[in-house]
């Protein structure tokens, strides 16, 4: 049992693992297969080349058991690759290693697995542990500087260079397909937003009805109400006025109630229009034609005109130029106002005259505006109900008054509303500021939602575009990354392989005059007197002729340079003491 366990947990481990390195392949099909048959035409190409056998290695893969056996290993690494990438090129790199003919199979391996592996770090892991296989392997083997640095040069080219091209393959990939489904959620949010608009104009239309409509039905209702208590009216024309001034108010709830469907409470923005060619002196003059007791009084200010007065007796004795100064003339108190200020005061003015028509008929309503250098107050004052009366209905939606403060507050104003001596009174306060600034306020308080905000939406960066440039930057920094480090790391071999050869090919070299001037025969302590001081790695044993017997040879090099020339190998072999033998090996 404990056997069982102790085996039991590599397994597992190995399993987790393993399970960790997979990647979603999809399904197969036949253009899979294709695909996948010719790759590894390609990659198998170079197992059918002829070439120089020059160990063991070499002429097993070039036999035909050999070539089948790399043609085998090429379809399983290739297979490997669509599930397990990292895996593929693990083999792959190792495939390369014992032999060249597998370089095409690293690199696409190489490839893949940077472009199907999710995590980079997986990647950059997996040729870490192929570099310290190659470390490994020279370490064991003994191999020379030149190795060490060939083996650098092939990882470099054969490994890393294609893994970052397939990465950087991967983001731009990734970069398109995250285009399209931002296009299609700007999409899906341009048809909420257009839903959000439609639903924001059916408010507007609502408030619209409540704010003008609703004022009319309410004058109706009061005019009803002025005929059902006049005293020299029959009991039947009494009667019909009440009835009609009940078919009024049912009217005036049924509107209330649309209105409630129609209005969305969670957008309290108010309609941007307003009534056309009517300002507050014409509105307070309809409410009184319609047997409201209502007093305008416009008060002296800084910018307006002398104080007046508009109500029944008043007007009729002051003559049409009282409240403007002449026909045509526009109201001290409205020169130079912005058209949303206005219109705030108009709609707290007809609100106002509306609630006090509804809920407390036969009352006394004063209207006084007073301008400022800085400031439109308009108050709104009605006394309580007149005795006899008819019964205010009862107040429902509390819409109006809610409506109301949120149009004074977006034009930058307070608005206050509450009981005051007995009745009802509404006082709103409208900041003009300086010249210039109650235009801006009233141009973003009529804007559409989102204007006015900082500067103009062409200007304004939104999160996709700083989303798609963040991902063309990452694209851009993995093509520089793909490009640069493998050169730069190409680049610094080279300069390494070059000073090395160089500084070993000048070390090794035996000039052909002090060649020439060594004879057979000559002490071996006079012959190192003129040799240098290492000896050149090449042997070229396929083509020096035999050793001597219990000779000890030494090898150098004709010529020497930064770069790597065709030279001849000069043999120097000694035995007792003395020179008994000189050749000279030529290149292949």
């Amino acid at each position: 049992m404990r056997t069982r366990t102790a085996a039991a947990g590599p397994r597992a481990l190995l399993a987790r693992h393993w399970s960790r390195l997979r990647v979603p392949a999809g399904r197969v099909d036949g253009r899979t297969v294709a695909g996948h048959a010719a790759l590894c035409a390609v990659v198998a190409a170079p197992l059918f080349l002829r070439v120089v056998e020059t160990d063991a290695t070499d002429a097993f893969v070039s036999s035909a058991p050999g070539r089948v056996v790399g043609g085998l290993v090429t379809v399983a690494v290739v297979a490997l690759g669509r599930t397990h990438p990292l895996v593929s090129l693990l083999a792959a790199g190792a495939a390369a290693a014992a032999d060249w003919r597998f370089a095409l199979l690293m690199v696409a391996s190489g490839y893949l697995a940077g472009r199907r592996t999710p995590d980079g770090r997986q990647g950059t892991v997996a040729l870490a542990v192929l570099a310290a296989a190659a470390l490994l392997s020279c370490l064991v083997t003994g191999a020379e500087v030149y190795r060490y640095l060939v083996m650098a040069t092939g990882l470099l080219l054969l490994g890393v260079f294609p893994w970052l091209i397939g990465r950087y393959r991967r983001q731009q990939v990734q970069l398109v397909w995250a285009g399209w489904e931002r296009a299609e959620q700007l999409e899906r949010e341009q048809r909420i937003v257009s839903e959000q608009a439609r639903l924001r104009e059916r408010a507007r239309i609502a408030q619209d009805m409540h704010d003008s409509l609703g004022h009319d039905l309410s004058l109706v209702a009061l005019r009803a109400g002025a005929l059902e208590v006049a005293p020299d009216l029959d009991e039947r024309h009494r009667r019909a006025a009440a009835e009609l001034r009940s078919g009024v108010a049912d009217a005036a709830e049924r509107l209330r109630d649309i209105i409630g469907v129609l209005r969305d409470d969670a957008d309290p923005s108010p309609s941007p229009t307003g009534p056309v060619g009517e300002g507050i002196e014409e509105l307070v003059e309809r409410a009184r034609r319609s047997g409201v007791a209502v007093r305008l009084r416009v008060e002296p200010g800084s910018t307006a005109s002398d104080a007046t007065t508009t109500d029944a007796a008043a007007k009729d004795a002051a003559g049409p130029d009282a409240a403007g100064g002449g026909p045509g003339a526009e109201p001290g108190y409205a020169r130079d106002l912005p058209p949303a200020v206005r219109r705030a005061a108009y709609r707290v003015v007809q609100e106002s005259l509306t609630n006090a028509t509804k809920h407390a008929p036969g009352a006394e309503v004063t209207v006084r505006l007073t301008r400022t250098p800085g400031e439109l107050l308009v108050t709104v004052a009605n006394t309580a109900p007149a005795p006899g009366a008819p019964a205010p209905e009862l107040a429902r939606g509390h819409r109006g008054l809610a409506g109301l403060r949120e149009r004074v507050r977006l034009v930058g104003g307070t608005l206050r509303a509450g009981p005051a001596d007995g009745g009802f009174r509404v006082e709103a306060r409208i900041p003009l500021g300086p010249a210039g600034t109650a235009g801006a306020v009233a141009a973003e308080a009529d804007a559409p939602d989102g204007a006015g905000d900082g500067p103009e939406p062409w200007a304004r960066r939104s999160e996709s575009a700083a989303q798609l440039e963040q991902g063309r930057r990452r694209l851009r920094r993995g093509l520089v990354t793909a490009i640069l480090v493998p050169g730069g790391l190409l680049l610094a071999l080279g300069a390494a392989m070059a000073g090395l050869y160089a500084y070993d090919s000048y070390n090794s070299r035996l000039t052909p005059a002090a060649f020439e001037a060594l004879a057979v025969g000559q002490p071996q302590r006079e012959v190192e007197e003129v040799l240098p001081a290492w000896e050149a790695p090449e042997r070229r044993d396929g083509r020096q002729p035999p050793i001597p017997e219990g000779a000890r040879c030494r090898y150098y090099r004709s010529d020497a340079g930064f770069l790597p020339a065709p030279f001849d190998v000069y043999r120097l072999c000694f035995r007792q003491g003395a020179l008994v033998a000189k050749d000279v090996i030529p290149p292949p």
